[in-house]
């Protein structure tokens, strides 16, 4: 198995989910590799860091401009084909 910390990346020190973070009694990684496999994983980690429709965006933008990004999103995750018609 791959290391965790290779696999999934530490979120960014600070923000406002942090002393919720520290109080945690659990291995967040983990239980995210429990939820999805490191496959998965690496599947997202791949795209997201590649296309760039899939890279995040700090700014707040108009609704009109996520649902046009949004889109964008659906029709690449349809030319990725991971399922055929036939199933």
């Amino acid at each position: 198995m791959i290391e965790l910390n290779n696999l999934i990346e530490d979120v960014p020190a600070g923000g406002p989910l942090a002393i919720y973070r520290e109080k945690a009694s659990f291995n967040w990684k983990k239980l995210k590799v429990f939820l999805e496999d490191s496959e998965l994983i690496e599947f997202k980690n791949k795209i997201w860091r590649n296309d760039p429709d899939f890279h995040v965006t700090v700014d707040e933008q108009p609704i009109n401009e996520l649902k046009k990004q949004t889109f964008k999103r659906v029709q690449k995750l349809k030319e990725y084909d991971f399922l055929p018609e036939n199933e």
